[in-house]
C-alpha cells in the first residue's frame, strides 16, 4: 500500500484524474487485469446506444420541438401542453439511454481501463419514493463528493439541515446550468431554476409520501416525465430566439 507522502507524485495525480471518482484517497481498490472482451462489449454498447439516442432525437424530439414554435409564439397553451406530452416519452428514452451510456457503460469502461475496482456508480434510483432518495442514488460519484465536501463540513459548522439542503442544490444548480450553457452557447437559467425547484420537491415528497411509497414513486416519475421535456422546450425556444 502507498503511504503518505509517497502518493504526492504527478503519476498519482494523473491516475486520480482518470479514475471514475471525484473523492481522493491514497489507495483505491484495484482489479488485477484489464479484460479485453469486457472492454470490447462496453465500446460496442456505447456505439449502439449513441446511435439510438441520435435516431430518437432526430426522428421524434427535433420535429416535435420545431412544431412547438408556432403555438409558443401564439401563446396557445393547450397546444404547448400537447407538445410537452408528445415530447415526454422520446425524451424519457433519450434520458434513460444517456444514463445507461454515462453511468453504466462509460464509467465501467473507464474503470476497467484504469483497473479501478469500485464499480458502484448508482443504486436503484428508479424505485425512489422521494425526490431526495433519487438524488442520493442516481449519481453516486457526485453524491459522495457533495456529501464529503459540502454536506458534512456545513453540518459540522453548525448550519441547519435545511440550509445545507439549499446550499447543496444551489451548487448543483450552478453546475447543471454551466454544463447546459456550454452546449447551447448561452446562459438561460432554465437548468438552474429546474434544480432549485427540486428543493420544495424534496420537502413535499418527504411530507406527503412518507408513508405512501407507491404514490411517492409515481410522483417521482411524473416529475421526470413532465419536467424534463418542459425544460427541453424552454431551451429550444430560447435557442431559436437567439439564432
Amino acid at each position: 500500500l502507498i503511504q503518505y507522502p509517497s502518493n504526492l507524485t504527478f503519476g498519482d495525480i494523473l491516475m486520480f484524474a482518470l479514475y471514475p471518482t471525484l473523492c481522493y484517497q491514497i489507495n483505491f481498490p484495484r482489479s488485477p487485469r484489464i479484460r479485453k472482451r469486457y472492454v470490447t462489449k462496453r465500446v460496442l454498447e456505447i456505439i449502439v446506444s449513441c446511435v439510438l439516442i441520435f435516431a430518437i432525437t432526430t426522428q421524434y424530439i427535433l420535429p416535435t420541438l420545431t412544431n412547438s414554435m408556432l403555438p409558443w409564439n401564439e401563446s396557445n397553451f393547450s397546444l404547448i401542453l400537447e407538445r410537452v406530452l408528445k415530447l415526454a416519452v422520446p425524451n424519457l428514452y433519450v434520458w434513460l439511454l444517456g444514463f445507461y451510456v454515462l453511468f453504466h457503460l462509460y464509467l465501467n469502461l473507464l474503470a476497467e481501463l484504469t483497473r479501478f475496482d469500485d464499480r458502484l456508480f448508482y443504486l436503484e434510483w428508479w424505485n425512489s419514493t422521494t425526490i431526495a432518495n433519487f438524488w442520493k442514488t442516481w449519481n453516486l460519484p457526485v453524491h459522495h463528493w457533495m456529501k464529503v465536501h459540502v454536506f458534512i463540513p456545513l453540518m459540522q459548522a453548525g448550519f441547519s439541515k435545511f440550509t445545507v439542503l439549499v446550499i447543496s442544490f444551489f451548487i448543483s444548480a450552478v453546475l447543471h446550468e454551466y454544463i447546459v450553457s456550454i452546449a447551447f452557447y448561452t446562459i438561460s437559467y432554465w437548468a438552474f431554476l429546474g434544480m432549485l425547484v427540486q428543493i420544495p420537491g424534496v420537502i413535499l415528497s418527504e411530507k406527503i409520501f412518507k408513508n405512501w411509497k407507491q404514490g411517492g414513486n409515481v410522483f417521482f416519475w411524473l416529475t421526470i416525465l413532465l419536467g424534463q421535456p418542459l425544460i427541453t422546450l424552454f431551451y429550444y425556444v430560447d435557442y431559436r430566439s437567439r439564432n
